[in-house]
C-alpha cells in the first residue's frame, strides 16, 4: 500500500512553482526534510512506501501515483526493483539520492545526484536549490 499525501508549503505567500516528490519508507524522513527545507519556493509532497510494499516490489506500486515533480528524492533503503520503476516513469525529473545506495545502483541513469553520507540537509537545500536554478536558468 502506498499512501500519498501533498503538502503546500505557504512562505510568505511566494510563488511555488518548483515540485519535489519524497519516496520514502518512513514518514520521518518526509517531515525532516519538509521542515527543514521549507523557507525554500517548494511544494512538497510525500510517498510513503510500506514495509510489505518494498519487500515485495510490484509495478502496480506507481500505477495510482499521478505526480508530474520536477525534482524526486529517494530514500536509500527503497528496493532498487522500486527505484528503478520511478526511474522509468519519472524520466523528465531530477533526481536526488540520499545517502547508502550501492554503487552498482549509480548507473541506473545517469542525471541522479547523490548526497553524501551521513545525511546533511543543509547539502541536501544546496543541491535542490541548484536544480531549481538550473531550471529557472
Amino acid at each position: 500500500m502506498i499512501i500519498a499525501i501533498l503538502i503546500e508549503l505557504d512562505n510568505n505567500h511566494m510563488e511555488k512553482d518548483f515540485k519535489v516528490h519524497i519516496f520514502c519508507l518512513t514518514s520521518i524522513l518526509c517531515d525532516l526534510i519538509m521542515k527543514t527545507i521549507s523557507h525554500h519556493r517548494y511544494v512538497f509532497s510525500c510517498t510513503h512506501i510500506s514495509e510489505n510494499s518494498n519487500l515485495n516490489p510490484d509495478k502496480s506500486v506507481l500505477e495510482n501515483l499521478n505526480i508530474s515533480p520536477d525534482c524526486i528524492i529517494l530514500d536509500k533503503d527503497i528496493n532498487s526493483k522500486i527505484k528503478e520503476e520511478i526511474i522509468k516513469k519519472y524520466n523528465k525529473s531530477e533526481f536526488i539520492c540520499l545517502p547508502s545506495l550501492n554503487e552498482n545502483e549509480n548507473g541506473i541513469s545517469p542525471g541522479i545526484q547523490q548526497i553524501s553520507e551521513p545525511l546533511k540537509m543543509s547539502e541536501l537545500g544546496n543541491v535542490l536549490n541548484e536544480i531549481y536554478l538550473n531550471k529557472h536558468s
